[in-house]
Order: C-alpha cells, then structure tokens, then sequence
C-alpha cells in the first residue's frame, strides 16, 4: 500500500475521529450546563434560610415592641412582616417553586402559610393593640414549624443537589481533559502524518522529476547506445548549420552502415547483436572525436549511425571515414564468440556558401547507398552524379524479384582447364541479367543489391537449377561449379533444396560443384560446417572460393576436408613481377597437396602466367586466356576457341554440339 493511499485512510479515520470529538464536545457542554443549572439550586438552601431568619427577625421585633412599645420595633415589625411577605411570594417563584412542586405536601403547606401570613395584614395595622400582637406572635409560633421545615428541606435539597452538580462538573472536566490529550495525540498524530507525506510526496516529485529527465534523454537518445538519436541530430545539424564561420570552414555528414551486422544478430541472438552495437557506438565516438571534440555521432536504428563533424579549412572528410571504417572493421569478442563486422560510408560535405536547404542527411544516405552497392566496405563522397546511379539502383531492386521469377537472370558459363592435360575440366556458372530498359546489368552491381533486399537465396537457387539443367548438355561428365552465398549457407534447407534440384533436374551429385568463400566461416563456422559436410556425403564437391583473401584462412583448412582451394585472381595478376605472389601460390600448392584438395587459379590471361602456374603444379586454372563467360548455346565455340589458342589435346565430343542444338 502507498503512503498516499495510507495516507488516504488516515485523514478519512482522522475525519471519523473529529466528528466524534465534537459530538462528545457538544455533549460535554450540554452536561456542563445543566450542571450549572443544577448548581443554582444552591440559592435554595440560602433562599430557605433567609426565610426562616427573617421569620425569626419579625417574631423578635413583635415580641420587644409588645414589651417596651418602641416605636422602631413597630415599624421594624411591620418592615419585616412585609419581608416575610416577600419571600414566601419568592419561594412561589424559580428554582424554589421547581423544588416545592417536586414535594406536593410542603407547596400545600406553603399555601396555607402564606393564606394565614395574608390574613395578619389587618393585625399588623393595628400592631399597637395588645390582642393584635399576642395573635400575631401565636400565628408567628405556628408558622415557624412550617418555615423552618420548608427551608431545611430546602437547604438540604440545595447541599445535595450542589455536591452532585460539584461531581458531574469534575467528571466532565476530567472528559474535557480526556478530549483534549486525545485531540493534541490525534493532531500530533496528523502532523506527523502530514510530514510524512510530504517526504513522500518530494520522494514521488524527485522521481517523477529523475523519469522525466529520464523521458527527456531517451526522447533525444538511442535507449541501447545511449547515443544522441534522429531527432537530436537534426536540431544539431541545424544549429551548426545556423552558426556563425568563416568561409573556409565545413561541416560534414557521415552516414555509417555495419556491413555483416544482420548475421551476426541472426546467428548469435540478438543479445550479441545488441552488445556489439554498444561497442561500435563507443568506437565511433572516439574516431570522431579523434579530429574534433564537438563532433556528434548518433544512431539513428538497426546498425546505421550518422556523424556530424566539423571540417575546418584543410581537413578532409575522407580522413575522417577511413578512421571510422578501420576502428569498426577491427574483430570484436563476443562472449567466446569473435565477431567481424565491416562500416560502408557515405558523406556529404556542406560549407558557407551551399543551399541552407539542401538536406545533407540524404544526400549521405545516398553516397552510403552508394557504397554498399560497390561491394561494402567502402567510403563513397557524395556528388550530384550520384542521384543518377540511386535511381538505377532503385531501379534494380524494384525489378529484381519480377527478373528472377521471370528468368531474365541467367547462367553464363566460364570454361576450367586442366592445366596438365590442356583438357576441359569444369566450367563455372555466372549470373548475368539483361534488363529490357538498362540493358546488361553486372552481378558487380545486382549481387550486392540483392543480397540487402533480401533476395539472393532466390537468385542463387534459381542459377543453381539452371547450371544443373545446363550441366547435362556438358561433354564426358564435365562437371558445373556454382557459388553459394553467404545467406544461402545459413538456409536451413539447404542440403534438402540441393538434393531436391539434382532430383528434379536429374544431374548426378558428383557433377556438382559448390563453391563457398571464407567470410561463410566467420559467422557461425561450426553450422556452415555441418550443412558443407551433409553435401559432401551425398557426392557435392565443395570449393573454398577466393582463398587467401579473407581472415583465418589456415583455421578454415584444419576444420573441413575440402575438395578445391581456388586462388584468388590478385595473386595471378602480378604473378610475373611480384615473387612473393608466387611464393604464396606455391605454398598454397603445397598445403592443398597435403589435404588431398585440388588448386584452381582464377585470372589466367597470359599463356606466360599458364606456364608459370604449370611449373608449380597448380591443377586447374580459370580465366580469359580459356575463354569469357558465355550462354550454354555458345559453350562450344568458346571451347573450340580454347583449344585452339591454348593448344588443348582434347576436343569435346561432337555430340555436345548436337545436345545444344536439340535444345534449341
């Protein structure tokens, strides 16, 4: 129970106990009154008394004047004759009649002293005979019985009744009292009630005070991050916008994507996700504080966070991102769990002089859709050509489920060469997808986008089946290699999808090759694993992609028995100029060697670079000295071609051109 509900309950009790008080105080003063009414009935005893002395008086004045005859005793009889009149009109009269009519006998007997007191008036007029004065003194005998009787009773009655009244005025002034020492208690009492609840209420004021202040954050603050949020940001850019500086000076507007956050709140629980969040936003404070410490980074929801930084004259914005992106990109150790995640980064830059109106928030949210477009992991400077490549990504996503449902994205196929043999090992399926309106459209450019709409498990499962059709048309068992992305390796259906496909389309396992990059393992290395191990036991080859290109690459080797290492085209690439390049080759050579997996090299387009990739015995290489990405109907010309230019020694079957045709 609250103290204002207690609180409550003790004013009403408080209320309950007033009106009782006052109830017993008006009764009080009711008993105290008649009690004082009751006290006056002491006169009694003094009106009684004064009866009987003044009747004695008279009786002694007739007395002595019937004895000397002065003339004073006279008139001093007759005074009190008429005295006794009086008073015998008195005890007729107030509290002394209230006393006579509660005993009938002495009122009757006070009439009838009263009639014979009446009857001596003639006898008083002639007090000077002597028979008047013994007539007088005998009534006066006889009449002193009845006097001395009604005053003693009354002098009784006035002592009793004074004692009694003295006794209910004592027993009242002891409720009195009573009253008033519960009375002070009771207020006592309230008084430390009502201090009470004030300490109550300025408790229930401060925390209503420290939730308001608390509303008050949280309503300009991410609740997780404690980071300033959307609408802090805005009121700071405009008052930055809206300060005074020099020419020279700028502000900026950092928007800021965590690429790889989603998977890591898929696969480790939110939970993770929340606490990487909170160490990301500590490291984004500090790379921007780094150059200013007014610079303002806030989280505006999910992984996107927005710097505001000041770029004085020199500085460069670009600076400032790297920064950024390097402290986010660094590995972050989530419980026993390391987790990698990478920042994409779009900025706008405002000075003096631009367009108070234009909205620097969007135009870096543009520049950052622009970065994550270009593959992740980059730092794109807004500019006003960017709105044009917006819309044509805009664009692309719109259409891209209507182009995956409708098979406008397609497999073109890049031969592989055994290089020992010269002969044709395996081609490697590629998305392309040629748009009725923006023509030819990279995978450079759709994968990406894909992927942050939420469609590519779609996309690679629609190339996925189309390889395997394709496949069957492919000569002497050659078999068909397809990448796997990251969201289709946290599928849960994958291996039932696979199998399902190579049922449906009828090509064996073992002409199927999936190819996977590193950056899988980072995520949840140990379910990849199990879904990779699952293919592998129905006869699905499995090909580590882009090999030496991500993090932990020896750590990927150790935990899965792979059928192909595939080394990336950078290492190929300056292969003739660079020898540590080669150096790497080879070693990767030499550590596929030991697991049983075969070499694939990527970006082979000089026979000089085959030569060298022969010399160290890698298995299998790739590239445009073999041939461009081409549609299955044109794979035999580009084999052909193959031949011809790279010397093969074997020449594919002559039905493969038939298999093509008939399906045409």
């Amino acid at each position: 129970m609250g103290w204002i509900t207690r609180f409550r309950y003790l004013a009403g009790g408080t209320l309950i106990f007033l009106t009782i008080v006052a109830a017993s105080h008006f009764w009080s003063l009711a008993v105290s009154k008649n009690a004082a009414e009751r006290s006056l009935r002491l006169d009694l005893s003094w009106i009684g008394m004064h009866g009987r002395l003044e009747a004695t008086t008279l009786e002694k004045h007739v007395a002595r004047y019937a004895v000397n005859g002065a003339a004073e005793d006279r008139e001093a009889a007759r005074l009190y004759y008429q005295i006794l009149q009086g008073r015998l009109d008195m005890w007729n009269r107030g509290v002394f009649k209230h006393f006579l009519d509660s005993r009938p006998d002495r009122k009757a007997q006070l009439v009838q002293l009263k009639q014979r007191f009446d009857e001596l008036s003639g006898y008083f007029d002639d007090l000077e005979n002597p028979a008047a004065q013994q007539h007088i003194l005998a009534e006066l005998q006889a009449a002193r019985k009845a006097i001395d009787g009604i005053g003693g009773d009354a002098h009784t009655a006035g002592v009793i009744e004074s004692s009694r009244a003295y006794q209910d005025l004592s027993r009242n002034q002891r409720n009195q009292n009573l009253i008033f020492v519960l009375v002070l208690a009771v207020g006592s009492g309230l008084l430390a009630a009502i201090f009470f609840q004030n300490r109550s209420l300025q408790r229930a004021h401060q925390t209503a005070r420290a939730i308001a202040e608390r509303n008050g954050f949280l309503a300009r603050h991410d609740a997780l991050t404690k980071l300033p949020n959307r609408r802090a940001f805005v009121g700071a850019l405009k008052e930055m916008r809206g300060a005074a500086r020099r020419p020279e000076d700028r502000i900026g507007v950092l928007a800021i994507d965590l690429d790889g956050f989603k998977m890591v709140n898929d696969t480790l629980g939110h939970t993770a996700g929340d606490q990487l969040l909170k160490v990301i936003a500590e490291r984004l404070v500090r790379a921007a504080r780094m150059f200013d410490e007014n610079n303002i980074v806030s989280r505006f929801g999910g992984d996107e966070f927005v710097a505001l930084v000041n770029l004085p004259d020199g500085s460069s914005p670009m600076v400032i991102a790297e920064g950024i992106r390097q402290a986010v990109g660094e590995p972050v150790q989530l419980g026993k769990v390391p987790a990698s995640v990478a920042a994409s980064v779009g900025i706008a830059v405002s000075d003096a002089a631009d367009d108070p109106d234009r909205n620097l928030i969007l135009d870096a949210d543009l520049a950052l859709s622009v970065a994550k477009s270009r593959g992740k992991g980059r730092v794109v400077h807004f500019d006003r050509a960017l709105r044009e490549e917006i819309e044509r990504q805009r664009h692309i996503e719109r259409d891209l489920a209507t182009a995956i449902k409708d098979g406008q994205i397609f497999a073109n196929y890049q031969i592989q060469v055994d290089l020992a043999s010269g002969r044709l090992s395996g081609a490697e399926a590629l998305a392309r997808w040629r748009h009725p309106v923006l023509g030819d459209i990279s995978p450079v450019e759709f994968i990406p986008i894909a992927e942050s709409a939420g469609d590519i498990v779609e996309l690679g499962y629609s190339i996925l089946r189309q390889a395997c059709r394709d496949a069957l048309l492919f000569p002497n068992e050659i078999p068909v290699s397809v990448n796997l992305s990251i969201a289709q390796t946290m599928d849960d259906k994958l291996v039932s999808t696979v199998t399902r496909i190579l049922g449906e389309t009828g090509l064996p396992a073992s002409r199927l090759k999936l190819e996977v990059t590193e950056s899988v393992l980072m995520h949840d290395a140990e379910r990849v694993v199990v879904a990779l191990q699952e293919l592998q036991s129905i006869g699905v080859s499995i090909a580590l992609d882009d090999f030496g290109t991500g993090y932990s690459s020896l750590a990927y080797l150790r935990n899965f028995r792979w059928n192909e290492l595939k080394i990336d085209r950078s290492f190929v690439r300056s292969v003739l100029d660079e020898p540590l390049d080669l150096i790497i080759i080879r070693a990767v050579r030499m550590l596929a060697e030991e697991i049983g997996a075969k070499v694939i090299v990527e970006g082979v387009e000089t026979v000089e670079q085959e030569r060298i990739l022969k010399a160290v015995h890698c298995d299998i290489g790739q590239g445009f000295l073999y041939g461009r990405p081409v549609s299955a109907e044109d794979l035999p010309a580009t084999i052909l071609r193959a031949h011809a230019s790279a010397s093969l020694e074997h020449v594919p079957p002559a039905d493969f051109d038939v298999k093509v045709a008939n399906r045409r």
